[in-house]
């Protein structure tokens, strides 16, 4: 994997690259799951917040309104393995966030989901 500069900073821990976690683990952690090791509630909090943002930074996207810094909540989805990607097509599977939050994440991500997925079939 290329380092993807997609950097989150877990409390208790230090800066993490999500685009160097591995698909599987990072599905077990959106979906709520803990990874030992890791101080607890760290793991939380960061998947809340960094969640909120990209929430935030899709809506102000959508609406022409963008934040230099929401570049680093949008990632293009080639960053990410298939299985979070189809994380994401499913709103129950996404603690934190209500349906009507993961909807707008996906609406801006809409236009990338099928090549992407056409792309990345295996």
């Amino acid at each position: 994997m290329q380092p993807s500069n997609f950097i989150v900073e877990l409390p208790g821990y230090g800066k993490v690259d999500l685009g160097q976690v591995p698909g599987p683990a990072l599905v077990h952690v959106l979906q709520g799951g803990k990874i030992a090791g890791l101080p607890a509630g760290s793991l939380e909090f960061a998947v809340q917040e960094y969640l909120t943002g990209m929430y935030s930074a899709a809506a102000r996207a959508l609406q022409n309104n963008p934040l230099p810094q929401d570049r680093q909540f949008l990632p293009p989805l080639s960053m990410f393995a298939r299985e979070v990607v189809l994380t994401f097509l499913d709103p129950s599977k996404i603690p934190y966030l209500t349906p009507q939050q993961i909807a707008v994440i996906n609406h801006y991500y809409a236009n990338q989901v099928a090549p992407f997925l056409t792309a990345n079939q295996n």
